[in-house]
């Protein structure tokens, strides 16, 4: 995002690649629920908050971009 990066280039979707495995050690979560935590990480003001005071604009970002690497 900081250096431009758009949610469904090849870089940004090797990242959610990576992410998608880390969270799949823990439970089962096919692309449908990923693109659902990134739905939930911009809708849910809770989550919102946290990722936008990180960067402005991250949220829809990674909504943008968990979505675009579901979508495959």
């Amino acid at each position: 995002l900081r250096r431009g990066a758009r949610p469904g280039s090849g870089e940004v979707l090797a990242l959610c690649e990576a992410w998608s495995a880390h969270i799949n050690r823990f439970y089962d979560a096919p692309p449908p629920l990923i693109r659902g935590l990134g739905e939930m990480y911009a809708e849910d003001e809770r989550f919102r908050r946290r990722y936008e005071a990180l960067e402005p604009g991250l949220a829809d970002f990674l909504k943008a971009a968990l979505g675009a690497w579901a979508a495959g």
